[in-house]
């Protein structure tokens, strides 16, 4: 088994660093992600989570609705993605999630300010117990001390 077609051209060019795709299924969907060969930088997964990829075409279709709609909750701040330098949205996994809890909250017939307030709530509790798992961490590595 050789190199890909790809490498194998850029070998021949005489090029150091070539741009290669590898095929990546999320939810179904095909996508290449384009990397250069040589300088892969390794990417933390929660990083990896938080990166926008996803235009808003194809951010709307995962999710299964309208990009009107994804444009109305970006305008009230329950999703911000990322913009390109020429200010196109790119939505990132964690923003796909975000949408399909978004979903599921007006499902159960909350408002846009309620959905706000939900997910508020949800991201402080997230928080507070990464928090505590921290703190309960910190004392496990600490012995005891005899109290006096």
């Amino acid at each position: 088994m050789g190199s890909p077609p790809g490498l194998r051209a850029c070998r021949r060019a005489g090029r150091r660093v070539c741009v290669a795709a590898r095929p990546t299924y999320i939810n179904g969907y095909r996508f290449l992600i384009f990397h250069r060969r040589g300088r892969i930088n390794p990417v933390s997964p929660e990083r990896e989570r938080h990166r926008g990829v996803f235009a808003i075409s194809v951010a709307a279709e995962m999710v299964s609705m309208q990009i009107q709609n994804l444009r109305v909750y970006e305008r009230r701040g329950l999703v911000d993605p990322d913009r390109t330098p020429g200010g196109t949205r790119l939505y990132s996994r964690a923003d796909i999630e975000r949408l399909h809890r978004i979903r599921e909250l007006l499902a159960e017939g909350l408002n846009l300010a309620g959905i706000a307030r939900v997910l508020a709530l949800e991201e402080e509790v997230r928080r507070l117990r990464d928090a505590n798992a921290r703190l309960r961490a910190r004392a496990a590595e600490q012995p005891d001390e005899p109290r006096g």
